[in-house]
């Protein structure tokens, strides 16, 4: 009687669980919990109820605790490692999720956590199997039908993401978001999505901070049309919604840049400490602006045979926490700091992307913006090279402006401080060409478009590695992108976008002041 009357409290518990009816899970997960704290079954549910409140801690020791008791149960492994996930303990999530293997297959729901927490670990083609079961099974579900989406525009898949995104904006036509990534997809022929679009705006009426998406998709799609006065006010219009909801976006970045970049590199840290192993790999790390042709050169290089690519990652300012328990810490610390700690910095971050590096000696790590890093990257690798790619100012400038990044890069949605940004950025820019000497390696993105052969030739002479045809075709690199440039750069090179700019120099006169104010 006992079996069947917990039992039929789980039954309940999942029927909560599908109708988001919190207070009655809490109540049964309790009452269960209090006759066996041990059951994998309650552990699971209690866990269940403790991430829909936000209290990940929780909700990761009573997964934690269930995964122990039942390893076999995939239920419990995707949900701890969904939780490790944002716990930063990357591996490990790793680790359940290749565990979890093929008892997914019958599970849409744990399916598509699985895809989604292998996409938060920067791996979409390990994701995308995934996605595609929890589609195949429950294909009428929007939300794994988008997912699906997602994964195929990251792998490079586009025509079937154009599908499933135009399949799910005929039956719900108001999502602005799938008309935004639908919109980075492809290039606009006509105005049917335009117009499309114009009338979400009408007849589901928001406020301009929840269009936001409409306005940066309208953009594009004008500028695809060479239309750009149109182009333009959209572009204007979804920045201003944007920076509205951080107005003081350009003070706040320029603080994380200021605070980091300042410091002088420890030239202490120029021999690995006794206590310690010199790192098995070399490490090339791919700095700048946004929108500056990082994600070209990297997929050139990593065609070549001794290169692999962790992509962007924050492994890196993850380890600075890690070690010296905040950044604002760390940037204060590490340049006079023991070379042990510099060195800590070093391994913790090898230990926490170990999941993700294959056999070839050199990694490369893109992400644009650990440029605020340079010098405290430079203290704990003293050998890593860093390859600064940058374009022509009002090109770079211009390129951030017209991009939807988020909360990232707050400085991007007002022609002025994209510029103010620019400026400081490019101060340090020379300070670090000074310090890092033949370490740092500039790559203009106008010569890589107009020369490729030859700059990609020097780039590789400077990196002292032997030239292989691979690397003048990066269109050809197999390898996913989750990157703004995951579409463009599945063509072969051209230089159709260096001077794309000068059809809106009419309305980029703010941004121009600044810029011709630094260079007169």
């Amino acid at each position: 009687m006992q079996s069947f009357d917990k039992n039929q409290l789980s039954r309940r518990a999942r029927t909560a669980i599908f109708k988001r009816d919190w207070q009655t899970l809490a109540s049964i997960a309790n009452a269960l919990l209090s006759q066996d704290p041990e059951d994998p079954e309650n552990l699971f549910l209690a866990g269940v109820y403790a991430k829909s409140q936000r209290q990940y801690e929780a909700a990761r020791d009573y997964f934690g605790r269930g995964v122990e008791l039942a390893p076999e149960r995939h239920d419990l492994a995707v949900e701890l490692a969904d939780q490790l996930l944002r716990a930063l303990q990357h591996n490990q999530s790793h680790s359940l999720l290749m565990s979890a293997g093929s008892s997914l297959a019958r599970s849409p729901y744990y399916s598509d956590l699985a895809a989604t927490t292998f996409i938060g670990l920067g791996m979409p083609h390990k994701a995308l199997p995934h996605a595609q079961a929890a589609y195949r099974l429950q294909p009428e579900v929007d939300l794994f039908a988008g997912n699906l989406a997602t994964c195929y525009g990251f792998v490079g898949e586009t025509e079937k993401a154009v599908a499933l995104y135009e399949s799910l904006l005929a039956l719900k036509p108001n999502n602005r978001r799938n008309h935004y990534f639908l919109s980075r997809l492809r290039k606009a022929v006509d105005h049917n999505h335009i117009d499309e679009m114009k009338l979400t705006l009408k007849s589901d009426p928001q406020s301009d901070a929840r269009n936001i998406f409409l306005f940066f998709a309208l953009g594009k799609e004008y500028e695809d049309l060479e239309l750009w006065e149109e182009s333009f006010s959209w572009y204007e219009r979804g920045c201003s919604a944007a920076k509205s909801l951080k107005p003081d976006g350009l003070d706040l970045e320029l603080a994380k840049l200021q605070r980091g970049a300042s410091k002088p590199i420890n030239h202490r840290n120029q021999v690995v400490p006794e206590s310690g192993n010199a790192p098995e790999f070399k490490h090339i790390f791919i700095v700048g602006l946004p929108r500056s042709g990082s994600t070209l050169v990297e997929r050139a290089l990593e065609n070549h045979s001794s290169i692999q690519s962790v992509g962007e990652t924050r492994y890196f300012e993850h380890a600075l926490q890690r070690v010296f328990g905040d950044i604002e810490r760390a940037s204060d610390a590490f340049s006079s700091c023991d070379p042990e700690l510099n060195f800590a910095v070093a391994k913790n971050y090898l230990d926490a992307m170990a999941f993700r590096l294959g056999s070839e000696p050199i990694v490369i790590e893109k992400l644009p913006l650990n440029f605020n890093f340079v010098p405290i990257i430079a203290s704990a690798f003293p050998t890593a090279k860093f390859v600064y790619t940058h374009r022509e100012p009002a090109a770079s400038c211009f390129s951030m402006y017209k991009q939807l990044f988020g909360s990232e890069c707050l400085f991007s949605y007002d022609l002025e401080d994209v510029a103010r940004y620019h400026v400081a950025h490019s101060e340090f820019r020379e300070q670090f060409s000074q310090d890092l000497a033949e370490r740092w390696i500039d790559i203009s993105y106008e010569d890589l478009v107009s020369a490729p052969k030859e700059v990609i030739t020097s780039l590789l002479e400077r990196l002292a590695l032997p030239i292989e045809e691979g690397c003048f075709a990066p269109e050809k690199n197999p390898s996913a992108s989750m990157t703004a440039s995951s579409t463009q750069v599945r063509s072969p090179i051209h230089s159709g976008a260096t001077s794309a700019w000068l059809n809106f120099r009419p309305h980029l006169e703010p941004m121009l002041a600044v810029l011709d104010k630094k260079t007169g």
